[in-house]
């Protein structure tokens, strides 16, 4: 042993915090309407407090731009350890009375997989992004490939918050 400790698992959240999401891309997208989606997704914590992303008209690799931030997502969580981020894709119809906005592709994220930032500088921009796997909804184009969804999801945990 070197006494590196580079291959220590990172810390996993506990407690309260802040947890910050960016939606940056996904890839391959089931098709809502005939060969493509207007895409957006939707985020909530525990069902509470939802909010949405713009919509990527005509595509089923849609990308939000980082400097976005209709994009970015901020939650109050009081025990990370018993919180969820509920993640649902959607495909919006300029006339949802008809046959209403298609859920794509969804995912349940617990907040412990979040990466635990400190408070300094922007969560949003100092959590490594990744892509998550989505359960799809619908059968996308590519059925050899993984419905993506890339989120940068950091958590702050409240101790970091209040020692500023």
């Amino acid at each position: 042993d070197d006494g590196d400790d580079d291959d220590a698992d990172p810390p996993m959240p506990t407690g309260p915090g802040l947890l910050r999401v960016r939606v940056l891309e996904g890839s391959n997208i089931p098709a809502g309407d005939r060969t493509t989606s207007d895409v957006y997704v939707t985020m909530a914590v525990n069902g509470r407090e939802k909010q949405r992303t713009p919509v990527v008209h005509n595509t089923v690799d849609p990308k939000w731009s980082v400097r976005d931030e209709a994009a970015c997502f901020s939650w109050e969580i009081a025990d990370a350890s018993a919180a969820t981020l509920e993640i649902k894709v959607k495909d919006y119809d300029v006339m949802p009375h008809l046959d209403g906005n298609e859920l794509l592709a969804t995912l349940h994220l617990p907040v412990e997989e979040a990466q635990v930032v400190a408070s300094t500088g922007d969560p949003f921009t100092t959590a490594t992004p990744r892509p998550f796997d989505l359960e799809p909804a619908k059968t996308p184009r590519d059925t050899d490939s993984p419905v993506l969804l890339s989120l940068a999801v950091a958590f702050c945990p409240r101790k970091q918050l209040n020692s500023q």
